[in-house]
């Protein structure tokens, strides 16, 4: 599997993933163009199979409609975090900008335990509640997506905005030590890190 990182133009700099494997395409958190991606890669816009949500607040969704439109392939999201996306007081729209706004195209439904076949690969879904209800981890081999759940540096996601709980993020931290220490994290802001240098409480 190959993974490609791209900033958002926005200021609020969200991380977004393009991983593919054997000539398919899914992309996580859709805050980049889809011609800020493309020109980077050898692919098409038919190559792409999912877009992918860790969770739905707005810095993660920016290009969500762009990109559903042009694929023509439903958002996956997790079944607590879908309805924030047509919720502009839930997905902070309103909070970070006075704007109701939202997605309200088509969405396919994960849950704990859910698989995705890529190419000859599987990404497998892992519900890390606390930053949003439905917050996920996107495992795949020893990569681990895991949205604003933690980052680099011993830092964690908020649980101040709508929808946050501190206790449920902080059992969601403990799963994610559950993987192999030298699992590749690659969270919704900053730079990439390891299991290992994860925060605990």
């Amino acid at each position: 599997m190959d993974i490609y990182t791209f900033k958002s133009d926005h200021p609020y700099g969200a991380n977004t993933y393009v991983i593919s494997d054997s000539g398919e395409y899914a992309i996580i958190d859709p805050a980049a163009s889809v011609k800020k991606i493309l020109t980077s890669l050898d692919a098409t816009i038919k190559d792409f199979r999912y877009i992918i949500l860790t969770h739905a607040h707005f810095d993660h969704i920016l290009c969500i409609d762009e990109w559903q439109q042009k694929t023509g392939i439903p958002v996956t999201v997790s079944s607590l975090d879908a309805p924030m996306l047509r919720d502009s007081h839930l997905n902070c729209y309103e909070f970070f900008f006075g704007e109701k706004r939202g997605y309200f195209g088509d969405v396919s439904l994960v849950n704990d335990g859910d698989t995705l076949p890529l190419g000859k690969t599987f990404l497998k879904i892992h519900t890390a509640p606390g930053h949003t209800p439905g917050s996920i981890l996107i495992e795949e081999g020893n990569s681990l997506f895991v949205g604003d759940t933690v980052f680099s540096g011993q830092a964690y996601g908020r649980c101040d905005l709508p929808g946050g709980d501190f206790e449920k993020l902080r059992v969601s931290i403990e799963k994610i030590h559950l993987f192999p220490p030298d699992t590749e994290v690659y969270p919704g802001h900053g730079e990439k890190t390891k299991i290992s240098k994860v925060i605990r409480f």
